[in-house]
């Protein structure tokens, strides 16, 4: 047993030499740290054979234990550790251990112990630098320099008492109060989980205090992942708070999500259209392949003619990574950069990275719980549309959002049923759905704030490339659709009012679903039939026109005219025919004809959809299975 009672934790990290005296030498030593009620003590030796006594710090004396950014150089021998500093009345202990989660494990378990403490109101959050290079976090040069940055020794809910929780690989510590330090506590330390790390790949500057505010590049830790949409995580400065999960990515892919040519999640398809789109011999992009845990090199060459070419990156037992096997490489980035300067087997060097607009990313809801929005926070930049709930502008929200903003017609809506259900549609996020970000219930006229899609309207994007979107992307196009709707079904949520003017193509040519729900919502009569249901007739099934009976399976037969829509290039279904005229013909079995641009399996699924009877239509879930199978076939 150590002096100050039992041993709480022990570990084998490295410390800097606290320099006391101004000639000290700065350098770095491994010691066997020890944690008592009483003191932190460190010693010579290893943890099976401890040796001599080096070092003690009472606890009582401490004044701030915190996270240390601003890391030495890559050639420091700690570069690559984790750093925590242990403020006490004769100087700065820095510590440094070889994982995150060891590192949390002793800040956590001596803030605990300290808790009680008379903390200083601020400290430097950076390393301090010998040679006259002072603080890196303010620039000051006095050692003894007053703090730049706010202290906060525990949150309110780190302060509660945690039961106690057995651990084989923890010693419980005595429940006597040790005699040095009466304001020290008498239960023991709970476990500390491991803890995924994340780097930012946008700012986010916080919304509500609940939010923590994010800065690219940095590392994150997630501590609770429970909420899909938004997760609880903790910076470098132990600060906690809700961040957006399509914000960033874990840590183990930094090699990647840094480089320009990388995109995550973007299908082969789009890859060729965006690729297309670029034009320039040797455009590409890096992606992951349909295959699990692959990547796929896509590459456009246009001499002698235009082609786009797939490669996979493949590994070989030894780790190394390759296109070409005779050049092989220890990470991708530099098997890339290889072949930035060489063909070396490929159609082409591989010259200019593509890859879509850096927009921010949806996220549901711009804070978490935050629906109601200010209209002074709005800013209006120009129409984009109009249609029956009213007026869609391009906005800004905040100036640093690009949002989509329907201006309502005054009475279009029957405002109480709706503005509960736009609760619910909130709480709505998928990667093919539009987001719905909140409302502005407070001013007139009413407002509606969406995502924006730079490309606008599924239909119109069709109707300007004729000829120039292939069957593959077509189909893909399908595939986004019938994902949202999978969603949408699953959350036991209708559409009503599915069709190509309702979904949106985003920069990296995806389809994003909008405007789900909002059709019951409509007060004028220009969906109503006889028994009071609104409905558009062209995408509709018989029991809607008969009985204005809504369900997933209407909703199914709305897709079918959707995909027909995509493979006709934006045609208008039953084009020229009157309402009646179309009513009159679906009840009589006439089914949209095969378009040229569709092959007889898609067709196929069209038809399907087009069953009378509602129980013999597929479900979505169904229809995303013959979809992939028919993608499967035309994918590397």
């Amino acid at each position: 047993m150590s002096v100050g009672g039992e041993e709480l934790l022990k570990a084998l990290l490295v410390k800097r030499s606290q320099q006391k005296n101004f000639a000290s030498p700065c350098n770095y030593k491994e010691r066997v740290f020890v944690l008592t009620r009483a003191r932190l003590c460190y010693y010579e030796g290893s943890l099976e054979r401890r040796g001599g006594k080096k070092g003690c710090i009472d606890l009582c004396k401490i004044k701030a234990i915190a996270f240390v950014k601003n890391y030495p150089e890559a050639s420091s021998p700690i570069a690559g550790w984790y750093a925590f500093q242990v403020v006490h009345e004769d100087g700065i202990l820095y510590v440094f251990t070889e994982t995150e989660t060891q590192r949390r494990q002793w800040v956590y378990a001596l803030k605990q112990e300290t808790q009680y403490n008379v903390t200083w109101q601020k400290y430097h959050p950076g390393l301090w630098q010998t040679g006259g290079n002072g603080w890196p976090c303010c620039g000051q040069l006095d050692r003894k320099a007053l703090g730049c940055q706010l202290y906060q020794h525990l949150t309110p809910k780190e302060k509660k008492p945690l039961p106690p929780t057995p651990d084989q690989n923890q010693v419980m510590p005595s429940p006597q109060l040790h005699k040095n330090c009466p304001s020290a506590l008498s239960r023991p330390l709970p476990p500390v989980p491991e803890f995924q790390q994340v780097v930012a790949k946008f700012d986010f500057p916080g919304i509500e205090a609940q939010d923590l505010p994010l800065v690219k590049g940095c590392t994150y830790v997630i501590l609770d992942d429970k909420n899909p949409h938004w997760w609880r995580a903790q910076d470098e400065e132990g600060r906690e708070g809700l961040i957006p999960s399509t914000y960033v990515y874990p840590l183990t892919r930094f090699d990647l999500e840094q480089n320009r040519w990388f995109c995550k999640d973007i299908t082969r398809a789009k890859a060729e259209q965006l690729l297309r789109q670029a034009g320039s011999e040797g455009s590409f992009l890096v992606r992951e392949s349909s295959q699990v845990g692959k990547l796929t090199v896509s590459v456009y060459s246009c001499i002698p003619c235009e082609v786009v070419k797939h490669y996979h990156v493949k590994q070989l037992p030894t780790g190394e990574w390759y296109l070409a096997e005779k050049h092989t490489f220890s990470t991708i980035s530099d098997l890339i950069h290889y072949h930035q300067h060489n063909a070396a087997g490929l159609v082409t060097r591989l010259r200019h990275p593509v890859r879509p607009g850096e927009e921010l990313p949806s996220t549901a809801g711009l804070s978490y719980g935050k629906w109601e929005l200010d209209a002074l926070e709005l800013t209006s930049l120009r129409e984009l549309g109009r249609g029956a709930l009213g007026v869609v502008q391009l906005g800004m929200w905040r100036g640093v959002r690009h949002i989509a903003i329907r201006m309502l017609h005054e009475g279009v809506l029957a405002e109480d049923d709706f503005f509960h259900e736009v609760k619910l549609m909130m709480q709505l996020s998928h990667p093919n759905l539009v987001q719905l970000y909140g409302v502005v219930t407070r001013y007139r006229p009413l407002r509606i704030v969406m995502e924006y899609l730079a490309l606008g309207c599924l239909r119109t994007f069709l109707q300007a490339r004729p000829g120039k979107l292939g069957s593959a992307w077509l189909l893909e196009a399908c595939s986004d659709v019938c994902k949202a709707m999978v969603y949408l079904e699953s959350n036991s949520f209708l559409h009503r009012d599915l069709a190509a003017r309702h979904c949106l193509v985003g920069e990296d040519f995806s389809i994003k679903v909008s405007d789900f729900g909002m059709a019951r919502y409509v007060l004028d009569d220009q969906y109503t039939c006889s028994q009071g249901a609104r409905f558009p007739v062209k995408w509709s099934p018989p029991e809607v026109f008969d009985r204005g009976r809504f369900s997933s399976k209407s909703d199914v037969w709305s897709f079918g005219v959707v995909m027909w829509e995509v493979f006709s290039e934006g045609t208008l279904p039953y084009d020229g025919w009157s309402n009646g005229e179309v009513v009159e013909s679906v009840h009589a079995g006439y089914q949209l004809p095969q378009p040229t641009l569709a092959p007889t399996p898609v067709y196929t699924i069209m038809c399907d959809c087009w069953q009378p009877d509602p129980e013999k239509r597929p479900y979505f879930m169904k229809l995303l299975e013959l979809i992939t199978d028919l993608m499967s076939n035309d994918s590397e």
